[in-house]
């Protein structure tokens, strides 16, 4: 309460103004997309911002359906069927709205008889996108928990992980940034073998402003699960025992609410603990292999060089404040390619930021120290350094052909698929 989280375009007028929200905020959600397939156009399109669009949700009445489709399709039987529950769904009161999916769905399932004389291709045509509402429907009503077609599948995703911050139990509050460092470079390991869904880490979700937690271990566990949507819940700890620290892991089925599997514990000396959390990364894929995909066992074997702590923490440090202060986390980038040269990901996220802002000088410095180092990088950071490359271009393809290339050997990351839609967006 009180709190507007989502994506503007898409958010019910309750969802934006932060208060309490229920199913129907989905079917509001589901009506703009619906009125988007069948119209070609977001129904308040002409608002360019984040708040304009919220301020549009909340206080304007988007126009008639019927009064915004070419005249063909006004004609179309379907496309008359479909209006006016797509306007229902859209109306400002959840109590305006369907009550809940089930009955959209029933609504969708009735027969519309066409008129005599309407061409059965063109019958087809519209067929197709109400099928594909219908689609995205169906899977509103089976994700949230109601009716039957729930009933039958997990409440989440049972291939998808999500790493919570390893505690510190060592007594030592130097070592607390240490557990963030290990649920973000397992996490990262697991991103970049491309087989693995990954729904992020605690502090991920957190500096994205999504609540993962409330009081009680096994409480904070389950609500992690549910922010991720992920089935598996990967956890730990770090201990001191004289001058090394030891790692361990524990691997929870949401869906189930237990612990099916430990990891470790691993060791590694203080003074350079991610030597450790690269051992246990290793370990932690090998263990999901046989609860996610085979092949992660053969990436197990592929030992990674960590960067050194004070450059990750730095590097964390900018993913923290990415979404609410750009020149603070470009600070953090630079601190952290600073501090270990041959760590380039801070560079990339940097000359990202830097294109984002227009901010010219920086971002053709940052290019020029990453261009040579190209050829050294993994094939991911090769695809994200070109679509970082391409961010203050006119012509988006290379960057829809960089973003496409990071979808490809990342099939499963989420970002890619963001990034490569934002770029088709802005191509074409």
């Amino acid at each position: 309460m009180g709190t507007s989280l989502g994506t503007p375009a898409y958010m019910a007028p309750e969802q934006a103004a932060g208060d309490e929200v229920d199913a129907r905020a989905d079917l509001y959600a589901w009506g703009v997309i619906a009125y988007e397939l069948l119209t070609g156009k977001h129904p308040f399109a002409d608002k360019t911002t984040g708040q304009q669009l919220i301020a549009a949700h909340i206080t304007e009445k988007p126009k008639p359906l019927l009064d915004v489709v070419t005249a063909d399709a006004r004609r179309d039987v379907n496309v008359r069927a479909l209006a006016p529950l797509v306007m229902q769904c859209l109306e400002k009161q959840p109590s305006a709205r369907p009550a809940n999916a089930r009955v959209v769905l029933d609504a969708l399932e009735k027969p519309v008889t066409a008129p005599s004389g309407t061409s059965r291709g063109r019958l087809i045509g519209i067929g197709t996108a109400a099928l594909v509402v219908a689609a995205a429907l169906t899977w509103f009503a089976s994700s949230r928990g109601g009716g039957t077609a729930a009933a039958a599948v997990a409440r989440y995703e049972p291939k998808r992980v999500v790493v919570a911050t390893f505690e510190n139990k060592t007594g030592d509050k130097s070592f607390d940034p240490l557990g963030v460092m290990a649920a973000d470079w397992i996490a990262r390991g697991l991103v970049g073998t491309g087989l693995v869904d990954v729904g992020g880490t605690a502090a991920d979700l957190q500096a994205r402003g999504v609540a993962t937690s409330a009081a009680g271990a096994d409480i904070a566990m389950q609500g992690l699960a549910r922010a991720a949507n992920a089935g598996i819940v990967v956890s730990g700890a770090f201990y001191k025992q004289g001058d090394s620290v030891l790692f361990q892991a524990d691997f929870t089925d949401a869906n189930a609410a237990k612990l099916v599997q430990s990891v470790g514990p691993v060791s590694a000396l203080a003074a350079s603990p991610l030597t450790g959390v690269e051992l246990l990364r290793q370990r932690v894929m090998g263990a999901l292999a046989p609860l996610v995909d085979p092949m992660l066992a053969t990436f197990a074997s592929q030992t990674r060089q960590p960067p050194s702590v004070e450059a990750y923490r730095e590097l964390l440090a900018g993913e923290a404040s990415f979404y609410t202060n750009e020149p603070e986390a470009m600070d953090h980038y630079r601190r952290a390619a600073q501090m270990d040269s041959s760590y380039v990901f801070p560079l990339l996220r940097f000359a990202l930021l830097a294109g984002n802002r227009a901010d010219a000088p920086r971002f053709d410095s940052a290019l020029a120290v990453l261009r040579p180092r190209r050829a050294r990088m993994t094939l991911y950071e090769q695809a994200y350094f070109d679509y970082a490359a391409c961010a203050t271009s006119i012509d988006r393809e290379p960057c829809v052909t960089a973003t496409r290339e990071m979808m490809r050997l990342s099939p499963k990351s989420q970002n890619a698929a963001y990034l490569h839609g934002v770029m088709l967006r802005a191509a074409y």
